[in-house]
């Protein structure tokens, strides 16, 4: 009986080639496909880190607001001025002058940012909380943060260079990995015996990726977030 041999065929030289490049097409697609997905989730993660530094701080902000009252006591000078409903706002650049806005601002916009308050004083029965926002071209932008015993004062007597002394390391409530500013206006009243007003604070935070405006599109992040709290004391 006669056994029939089968001949083996191999691949050609173009089937190899095909199925290389096939092979090589997938690859491609395949680490575009991971790689574009692992920068999503990058972007998702950098923009929720400054999506809850906003938050965070402003749900700290609105916590102190509500809980302020007791006057606050400012020496400017050779005056000292009394703020009724426990707010006071400074502008605090190289020192800090006193911010007394009798007068409503209806609206902080990117306008008239400039002329904000950067430092809000809150006052509780026996202690100043004091919030200060700093940073320029040549600093990254910071909040600080301190709560300051009143007995530490002479007569309860809070200055501008009070404020500029918290600019510590160990009193920074912002990331150090992103750039966060808060902008403060609205009406913080020292006019006692005045008609009837209630205070409030507005202000506007600002936080972004580190080198936000040198850093490539998609790796920037940037949230925005504007409220306004009212005093709960009245005149």
């Amino acid at each position: 009986m006669e056994k029939t041999q089968k001949k083996l065929k191999g691949f050609t030289l173009l089937e190899v080639l095909i199925a290389t490049s096939m092979f090589v097409v997938v690859l491609i697609i395949t680490i575009g496909t991971v790689g574009f997905g692992a920068g999503f989730q990058g972007r998702i993660g950098q923009q929720k880190r400054v999506t809850d530094e906003t938050s965070r701080i402003s749900d700290l902000i609105e916590r102190d607001i509500r809980g302020a009252n007791a006057e606050i006591k400012v020496a400017a000078g050779a005056q000292t001025y009394t703020f009724d409903h426990g707010l006071a706002e400074f502008v605090c650049i190289e020192s800090c002058s006193l911010k007394n806005n009798n007068v409503a601002s209806v609206e902080l916009t990117n306008v008239d940012i400039a002329d904000a308050a950067n430092a809000l004083v809150i006052s509780a029965n026996d202690s100043y909380k004091i919030y200060l926002s700093e940073g320029n071209k040549d600093k990254v932008a910071v909040v600080y943060y301190k709560e300051i015993k009143k007995s530490l004062f002479k007569d309860d007597v809070l200055s501008g260079n009070d404020i500029i002394m918290i600019r510590k390391s160990e009193n920074q409530i912002s990331s150090t990995k992103l750039e966060t500013s808060i902008y403060f206006a609205g009406l913080a009243s020292s006019m006692s015996g005045s008609t009837a007003q209630q205070d409030f604070v507005q202000f506007y935070i600002v936080s972004r990726s580190l080198d936000y405006n040198n850093a490539k599109v998609q790796n920037r992040a940037k949230s925005e977030l504007r409220s306004i709290i009212t005093s709960r004391r009245y005149n």
